[in-house]
């Protein structure tokens, strides 16, 4: 009896094991993470979208009245760094046309429409410590 009772708890643990384990390697994500999302308006009410996936910026506009985005010609490289990308911006041809991309570090980044190379632009931060000192470390350098 004390058998049949171990083999039934042993199965139904390995029943448990197995349904976690292919549902732990069976799911994956339905698409990539988007970063650094914009949307914005320039004075003639035209619309302009700007996002980054895995690296790689993506430009919409839509005019005034229009029903669909039509894309912008974006940089075929990838932003360079490997930190997040928080911000992007898009600068409308009349005003220059080009990306601008930050990085979570605060490095800055921007690429004009036609180019496929980023051209690093400084950091916003300007090199300030992004993390507390110790204690001691503190006490040492106020003495």
């Amino acid at each position: 009896m004390v058998v049949k009772r171990f083999f039934f708890v042993s199965a139904g643990l390995l029943c448990i094991v197995l349904a976690y384990h292919l549902g732990a390697t069976g799911v994956t994500a339905a698409g990539l993470p988007v970063e650094g999302a914009q949307f914005e308006f320039d004075s003639g009410s035209n619309a302009y979208l700007s996002f980054s996936t895995n690296r790689a910026v993506y430009g919409f506009t839509r005019a005034v009245g229009g029903s669909a985005y039509a894309p912008l010609p974006a940089p075929s490289q990838p932003v360079p760094g490997t930190d997040d990308i928080v911000a992007t911006h898009i600068r409308p041809a009349g005003d220059g046309g080009d990306y601008l991309v930050v990085l979570a570090n605060g490095d800055a980044y921007y690429a004009p429409y036609g180019s496929n190379t980023w051209t690093y632009d400084g950091n916003l931060v300007g090199g300030v410590p992004t993390h507390a000192d110790t204690w001691g470390g503190l006490k040492t350098h106020y003495r």
